[in-house]
């Protein structure tokens, strides 16, 4: 790293930054592949960069852009543009020694130094989440007699109402609820749900496909939970 560092030249300071940014997320992007258990089933040691004290010594330059054109150019501009503008750039270059004063003046360089701390911002699992849940309408099964279906489908999204991509959700049928919520003491139906744990897509969405063979007509609501980091929400279905 530091012999790519010293074949910099006139690199903007803010590239500087981001290209350390860059290799310390590579750094611990590396770290976090260490499997937890080596071989034998023992857990390996598991490492993390909290922080990275930096302090670069640097070299800025003033270079005018006017005086890299050849006198072609320039009457050429002279005769389209009018008076060049001249502008002055700085360049952060590699700091390297300079004997003496005078050749300082020569270079119009200026040695300084710039120090700094990176620190690790660790992602915060307790942010709000909203989970937005539908269904389908049932659809009774043509060739099963009491046998209906449908899609309980839920979107996640965080406190900017942005959707959360990959994140687990889970669906549960609750016969608690649904027994209350229906005068029964118990419920006799089969609930089969296709997931009951999914991730969400790219737009924050997944679903669940649920099959209900029913044994008491007498019951009407179904309820679910839907739980995703441990944000819950409730869904009641009616089959009529």
């Amino acid at each position: 790293m530091a012999n790519d560092i010293t074949q910099l030249h006139g690199l903007a300071l803010h590239e500087l930054l981001l290209s350390m940014a860059e290799s310390l997320n590579i750094a611990q992007g590396e770290l976090n592949n260490i499997p937890p258990y080596d071989e034998y089933g023992r857990q390996n040691t598991m490492y993390h960069l909290p922080y990275l004290d930096f302090n670069l010594k640097i070299n800025t330059e003033f270079t005018d852009t006017s005086n890299t054109e050849s006198k072609v150019n320039r009457n050429v501009r002279l005769l389209n543009q009018g008076p060049i503008k001249r502008a002055r750039l700085l360049k952060v270059i590699p700091s390297r020694s300079i004997s003496t004063n005078k050749k300082k003046e020569e270079s119009g360089e200026i040695e300084s130094s710039i120090s700094g701390k990176f620190i690790a911002v660790m992602p915060d699992d307790s942010a709000t989440l909203k989970l937005i849940c539908t269904n389908s309408t049932p659809v009774k099964d043509k060739d099963k007699n009491e046998t209906y279906t449908f899609n309980i489908i839920t979107q996640v999204l965080n406190a900017a109402n942005e959707p959360v991509p990959n994140a687990t959700v889970e669906f549960n049928f609750d016969a608690y609820e649904t027994a209350n919520l229906n005068g029964q003491s118990e419920i006799k139906d089969k609930i089969h749900l296709s997931y009951g744990e999914n991730s969400t897509d790219q737009n924050g969405i997944t679903s669940t496909e649920v099959k209900i063979e029913r044994k008491n007509t007498k019951i009407t609501s179904f309820c679910f939970i839907v739980n995703s980091k441990s944000f819950v929400e409730f869904i009641s279905i009616s089959i009529k």
